[in-house]
Protein backbone atom coordinates (compact mmCIF):
# COMPACT_ATOMS: atom_id res chain seq x y z
CA UNK A 1 0.00 0.00 0.00
CA UNK A 2 3.05 2.32 0.02
CA UNK A 3 2.46 3.16 -3.66
CA UNK A 4 -1.09 4.34 -3.01
CA UNK A 5 -1.79 7.78 -4.48
CA UNK A 6 -3.28 10.15 -1.95
CA UNK A 7 -5.87 12.52 -3.35
CA UNK A 8 -7.43 15.75 -2.19
CA UNK A 9 -10.86 17.12 -2.98
CA UNK A 10 -11.29 20.49 -4.62
CA UNK A 11 -14.66 22.22 -4.73
CA UNK A 12 -15.53 25.05 -7.08
CA UNK A 13 -18.59 27.23 -7.18
CA UNK A 14 -20.19 27.91 -10.52
CA UNK A 15 -23.48 28.99 -11.96
CA UNK A 16 -25.91 26.32 -13.06
CA UNK A 17 -25.45 27.45 -16.67
CA UNK A 18 -21.66 27.05 -16.48
CA UNK A 19 -22.04 23.70 -14.74
CA UNK A 20 -24.23 22.42 -17.55
CA UNK A 21 -21.82 23.73 -20.22
CA UNK A 22 -18.86 22.04 -18.54
CA UNK A 23 -20.81 18.84 -18.05
CA UNK A 24 -21.98 18.79 -21.67
CA UNK A 25 -18.50 19.44 -23.06
CA UNK A 26 -16.83 16.87 -20.78
CA UNK A 27 -19.40 14.30 -21.86
CA UNK A 28 -18.78 15.19 -25.52
CA UNK A 29 -15.06 14.58 -24.93
CA UNK A 30 -15.81 11.27 -23.20
CA UNK A 31 -14.43 12.53 -19.91
CA UNK A 32 -15.67 12.99 -16.40
CA UNK A 33 -16.12 16.58 -15.30
CA UNK A 34 -13.32 16.28 -12.75
CA UNK A 35 -10.97 14.72 -15.33
CA UNK A 36 -11.80 17.44 -17.85
CA UNK A 37 -11.24 20.25 -15.34
CA UNK A 38 -8.04 18.67 -14.04
CA UNK A 39 -6.68 18.40 -17.60
CA UNK A 40 -7.47 22.08 -18.22
CA UNK A 41 -5.83 23.20 -14.98
CA UNK A 42 -2.72 21.09 -15.62
CA UNK A 43 -2.43 22.42 -19.18
CA UNK A 44 -2.71 25.99 -17.93
CA UNK A 45 -0.05 25.39 -15.27
CA UNK A 46 2.26 23.72 -17.82
CA UNK A 47 1.91 26.76 -20.11
CA UNK A 48 2.75 29.05 -17.20
CA UNK A 49 5.77 26.91 -16.29
CA UNK A 50 6.99 27.03 -19.90
CA UNK A 51 6.75 30.83 -19.94
CA UNK A 52 8.44 31.09 -16.54
CA UNK A 53 11.27 28.80 -17.65
CA UNK A 54 11.65 30.68 -20.95
CA UNK A 55 11.91 34.02 -19.16
CA UNK A 56 14.48 32.58 -16.75
CA UNK A 57 16.55 31.14 -19.60
CA UNK A 58 16.44 34.44 -21.50
CA UNK A 59 17.56 36.37 -18.44
CA UNK A 60 20.48 33.99 -17.85
CA UNK A 61 21.68 33.87 -21.48
CA UNK A 62 22.46 36.86 -23.62
CA UNK A 63 22.37 35.01 -26.95
CA UNK A 64 19.14 33.59 -28.30
CA UNK A 65 18.46 31.66 -31.51
CA UNK A 66 15.46 31.64 -33.79
CA UNK A 67 13.93 28.34 -34.89
CA UNK A 68 15.30 28.87 -38.40
CA UNK A 69 18.81 29.45 -37.01
CA UNK A 70 18.61 26.22 -35.02
CA UNK A 71 17.33 24.32 -38.04
CA UNK A 72 20.11 25.71 -40.21
CA UNK A 73 22.82 24.85 -37.69
CA UNK A 74 21.51 21.30 -37.42
CA UNK A 75 20.86 20.76 -41.14
CA UNK A 76 17.12 20.31 -40.60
Amino acid sequence: MDNEIKTKNLNIRTSEADYKRIQEYAKFQGMSMSGFILDLVNEHIENWEDIRDYKKAISENEKTYSLSEIAEKNDL
